[in-house]
């Protein structure tokens, strides 16, 4: 394909039937992670939780606690498919449950719930956000380029977007 990992995963999640939550989560996570590679300049694995939260409170508008669930989120769902995550910070299990939620993540406890489309919607706020952040500061479109030209192949004159 020509299109960039960052625009496969968009498609895909376009083409996902409403239904499939956890694998529209999955695809929300993917494309969040490679929007947060751009964000930071780097691929490097170890600082994935870093940049992926600070991905979503500087773009998503989240607070610290609600980048971090949708980032155990992320957890739970590549590792197990979506049903549970350990939180080593708080020491203690959490379990989600996707569905039509008011928000995109709340936490009551250990219980994590999940609003996919909310989250999806959230995603697209996010990436416009940080399209607009992209295109007004050298720094962040240098650490976009510096990231996109690893990732794949962007077809000439296609927005990344």
């Amino acid at each position: 394909s020509n299109s960039s990992s960052y625009a496969q995963a968009i498609s895909d999640l376009k083409h996902c039937p409403q239904g499939a939550l956890r694998l529209r989560c999955f695809l929300i996570c993917t494309a969040s992670e490679i929007l947060a590679q751009c964000y930071s300049g780097s691929l490097v694995q170890k600082h994935t939780a870093k940049r992926t939260k600070r991905f979503w409170m500087s773009y998503g508008n989240c607070t610290q606690e609600d980048a971090e669930m949708l980032f155990q989120c992320r957890n739970a769902v590549i590792h197990n498919y979506g049903n549970f995550a350990w939180d080593s910070k708080n020491k203690r299990e959490l379990r989600f449950r996707y569905g039509s939620y008011r928000k995109p993540i709340e936490r009551k406890g250990t219980q994590v719930s999940v609003g996919v489309s909310q989250w999806q919607e959230l995603l697209h706020a996010a990436s416009e956000r940080y399209a607009a952040d992209v295109y007004s500061s050298d720094i962040r479109m240098e650490n976009f380029l510096t990231v996109w030209r690893k990732l794949g192949i962007h077809r000439g004159g296609e927005s990344a977007f």
